[in-house]
């Protein structure tokens, strides 16, 4: 882990500050998570794709009215 030097706490159900982490060990992380009683969503509503110039995008069935 390290320091984030301009780090601000996230803000939340706004998303001016997002609660989003960054890590190495996406499976070894989620079950540290889990076992500090988080859990995982029912909808799974995000995919994240990689473009070949390592662009990314999501696509979601959230759609905006």
């Amino acid at each position: 882990m390290r320091r984030i030097e301009d780090y601000r706490r996230p803000t939340w159900p706004d998303s001016e500050v997002p609660l989003d982490l960054a890590v190495t060990d996406l499976d070894a992380i989620e079950q540290v998570a889990l076992g500090a009683g988080r859990y995982p969503a029912k909808i799974r509503s995000w995919r994240v794709l990689i473009d070949p110039a390592r662009h990314p995008s999501c696509l979601t069935t959230l759609i905006p009215e």
